[in-house]
């Protein structure tokens, strides 16, 4: 009992919603139903947050300063959500993957060993999680690299130098936190960040389970 309430204090530090006892019945403890959860989550917020804006740039259309400070606060709300739920989010699709090997006949998911890795059913968590991965292991860095990278010449003023970096003010305000802690010509390196992350938190997860090897 004692282990289990560590654990569950330090599963808040790895942004793992479907820890919670509420989330968990509402689940069944199924990994499936938990996975669905965590991946359609962000997406719905997300979903809110943009019909949101469309109803106030709807709303306050003539005062053009309103909605360049609503914009922004979107924006810099919406990739600040998307950084930090990345690496949980990407674990938990992973872990879809990870199966305990008893056999050549007897393979079950480490996560929920009620599933039969070798039963067709599985192949449900299989489909769902490859999409996932495109979406957003995948879709999310490469997004954030095609964003930086088309906005290039509008992130810093001419005068900008190694020493001394000038973001432009519009863009500071939508995407400054992205791209304003590195050098001029490094200005997609949040982009590889984010892949270091991944790889450090979950790709792991994959690599050599239960074996020493994994720590190396």
């Amino acid at each position: 009992a004692s282990f289990n309430s560590v654990a569950f204090i330090a599963s808040f530090s790895d942004l793992d919603i479907t820890s919670l006892h509420l989330v968990a019945c509402a689940t069944n403890g199924s990994f499936f139903g938990k996975l669905i959860l965590t991946t359609t989550f962000p997406l719905i917020l997300f979903t809110v947050m943009l019909l949101y804006y469309l109803h106030a740039t709807k709303c306050f259309r003539i005062k053009n300063l309103e909605i360049e400070m609503l914009e922004g606060m979107m924006i810099k709300g919406a990739t600040t959500l998307m950084l930090v739920l990345y690496p949980a989010i990407s674990k938990k699709i992973l872990q879809g993957f990870d199966c305990i090997n008893f056999s050549d006949q007897h393979k079950f998911l480490r996560q929920d060993v009620r599933v039969d890795c070798m039963d067709s059913s599985y192949y449900n968590i299989i489909y769902f999680a490859s999409f996932m991965v495109i979406l957003y292991p995948v879709g999310i860095p490469a997004a954030l690299y095609i964003t930086l990278k088309r906005k290039h010449e509008d992130l810093y003023e001419k005068e900008s130098t190694r020493e001394n970096v000038l973001p432009v003010a519009k863009s500071e305000r939508t995407l400054g936190h992205l791209y304003i802690g590195y050098e001029t010509s490094l200005y997609w390196w949040e982009a590889f960040d984010i892949l270091r992350k991944f790889f450090l938190t979950s790709f792991v997860v994959v690599l050599f389970p239960g074996q020493a090897l994994q720590i190396v």
